[in-house]
């Protein structure tokens, strides 16, 4: 079976999972656990690359990682090797720990980040080692449910933004979320036998493999291909081109309408973060308003209504492909 390639590009999500050779043990103490979770903060300071959820099992261990500036595997070999090496020269061991390339899987943040957080999460109790997730010593549930036992170099906010206003409010509503327990469909995607190189929407994965995966493919310079920036489409093209396909004047999709579902709005929020990858901050300033909050729970909302509405979720992907497919001028 041929390998799914591996596609970096500056600002990517990934789960990455590894395991031990021959499935064995890779982790025996606390000093095993503290030595991985030291190179992650290496990772994190040489190669700008960020962890936001991960799970260390006995044979293997599971990660949620972004990476502003690419450097997926450049990170992933400092972290390989480097473990190796102290593993080896501690148990007197010798060859590979690991049963070679780890898996990665390209993420759309939007749709499948807390998901995934999820899933992690949820590994150790899915193995029987624990009855909750906050049980499991060497998981983040840990680090976001009490801000004293985060290591440093963790990053939480971005998940838990999406839970509430507060850190006590955000912490209590992401545990509910994350023991309401994995979606099954997930879970079988994630197990399967057949790898999958990317996870997301139809307009996310038509994007991937327009302007990456077709130029891995093609390219002989690997490198240049795969760290290939994101295309950003002007956010005044992205309202102009939903006033169009909802047939109402540009100042009602970039102006609140106070006490009213604005479908059109809420659609320009979603494409301006999934087209461009645009914080709430971002958007907030594009649509020239101070509130990023609003933004959030707006897009918070329309991601709940997409879940739930084929018809709003086959327009979503209809113009996500149509903006990504078009020159962003």
């Amino acid at each position: 079976m041929p390998r799914p390639h591996r596609i970096e590009f500056d600002g990517a999500w990934y789960h990455i999972l590894n395991r031990g050779a021959r499935r064995h043990q890779i982790f025996h103490d606390d000093q095993d656990h503290l030595s991985f979770l030291s190179l992650l903060a290496d990772v994190r300071k040489i190669w700008n690359v960020q962890t936001h959820a991960y799970s260390l099992m006995k044979n293997h261990y599971h990660l949620m990682i972004h990476t502003p500036d690419s450097h997926l595997s450049l990170s992933m070999k400092h972290l390989h090797s480097l473990y190796a090496l102290y593993y080896n020269k501690k148990y007197k061991k010798d060859g590979p720990l690991f049963r070679g390339r780890f898996k990665s899987i390209l993420a759309e943040k939007d749709t499948y980040l807390l998901d995934l957080v999820r899933y992690i999460h949820n590994n150790p109790v899915k193995a029987n080692i624990c009855i909750n997730p906050e049980d499991h010593r060497w998981s983040s549930h840990q680090g976001y449910l009490d801000s004293k036992k985060k290591p440093k170099w963790l990053v939480t906010a971005e998940v838990l933004a999406e839970f509430g206003k507060t850190y006590q409010q955000a912490k209590v509503g992401f545990d509910k979320f994350v023991k309401s327990g994995v979606h099954a469909d997930l879970i079988k995607v994630l197990e399967s036998k057949k790898q999958i190189s990317v996870l997301g929407s139809i307009g996310f994965r038509d994007w991937v493999k327009d302007n990456l995966l077709d130029k891995i493919k093609k390219e002989t310079l690997l490198p240049t291909a795969r760290h290939s920036k994101r295309i950003i489409v002007k956010p005044a093209k992205i309202f102009k081109f939903v006033s169009q396909q909802y047939l109402i004047p540009l100042k009602s999709v970039t102006e609140s309408q106070r006490g009213k579902q604005n479908e059109a709005r809420s659609m320009a929020i979603y494409l301006l973060r999934h087209v461009n990858g645009m914080t709430h901050t971002e958007i907030a300033q594009a649509l020239k308003t101070n509130s990023s909050l609003a933004i959030s729970q707006t897009l918070y909302r329309f991601l709940k209504k997409i879940q739930n509405d084929k018809v709003i979720q086959a327009k979503a992907n209809s113009y996500l492909s149509n903006l990504i497919g078009n020159s962003p001028s």
